[in-house]
């Protein structure tokens, strides 16, 4: 859940510059310092391109969504270099050697970039922070802003939503519909965000109602939706039992309506 709550966070850029895209020999000519330090081996190569692309990005503009798009790619490139280093895939020194050194560098710039960012007040980063180092001060930052009542951003109130889905099902339930009503379009919406909707309302034995948001889900989704146990959720949860709902293409109707409003950004439905 960790990964794609952190992929979530680094596709906001609202309020950012765009830069052009530059090739990674361009970066590297014009700015050495960025990519000296991370010698060039063929393990997680394209991870590393990645990190190189940040450092330059937030080189350019330093800001707390720049810091946050380093600190997710140098654990991504992290992540890689560990698992290389547990199999040894290689019996080349220099190329041992270079990866350790590659893996060390990473871990000092994380190391470097989290005390940078103590005290930040960029929701993102705070949300980042507080996710994956535990930093309460940051869980605070991330919490003040989620909460506030003129909030108009659609992933933090959804970020919110996924924290109370275990603990608060149906204030969770009320953080998935407002992120609903302020979007604009689907495309505005993670995801998972309908499954997440459709699961505290099974594990609420509210059937009829993830019966719905299971049909929202595959018509938002298509071909590339998760694929859910229907007859399940008909049958009220019970494997090989007998239909419990009988209102079925009345609830596919509702399910329709509900994905066409989505779509037209016109959603104003409470739990």
């Amino acid at each position: 859940m960790k990964k794609w709550l952190i992929l979530l966070c680094v596709l906001l850029l609202v309020g950012c510059k765009s830069f052009p895209k530059m090739s990674l020999s361009s970066i590297c000519n014009g700015n050495p310092e960025l990519c000296s330090d991370l010698y060039q081996v063929s393990d997680c190569r394209f991870a590393r391109t990645d990190v190189i692309r940040e450092r330059y990005l937030y080189k350019i503009e330093p800001t707390g969504i720049h810091k946050l798009n380093l600190l997710t790619e140098l654990d991504k490139y992290q992540s890689c270099l560990q698992m290389t280093l547990l199999f040894e895939l290689t019996a080349n020194i220099k190329r041992k050697k270079r990866r350790l050194h590659n893996y060390l560098t990473a871990q000092k710039l994380i190391k470097d970039l989290l005390v940078d960012s103590k005290g930040t007040d960029d929701p993102f980063l705070a949300y980042y922070l507080w996710i994956n180092y535990q930093d309460l001060e940051a869980k605070s930052v991330f919490i003040k802003a989620a909460t506030d009542k003129n909030i108009k951003n659609v992933d933090l109130v959804s970020k919110l939503a996924v924290i109370y889905s275990k603990s608060k099902p149906d204030k969770a339930l009320g953080y998935f519909f407002k992120a609903m009503r302020l979007s604009h379009s689907l495309a505005d919406l993670p995801s998972n965000l309908f499954v997440n909707i459709m699961s505290i309302y099974y594990q609420k034995h509210d059937f009829t109602n993830a019966y719905i948001w299971a049909l929202v889900n595959k018509s938002a989704h298509k071909k590339h939706a998760l694929e859910i146990n229907l007859d399940l959720i008909l049958s009220g949860g019970l494997l090989n039992g007998e239909q419990k709902i009988k209102n079925e293409e009345v609830l596919k109707k509702l399910a329709l309506q509900y994905y066409s409003e989505l779509r037209r950004g016109n959603f104003n439905r409470f739990p």
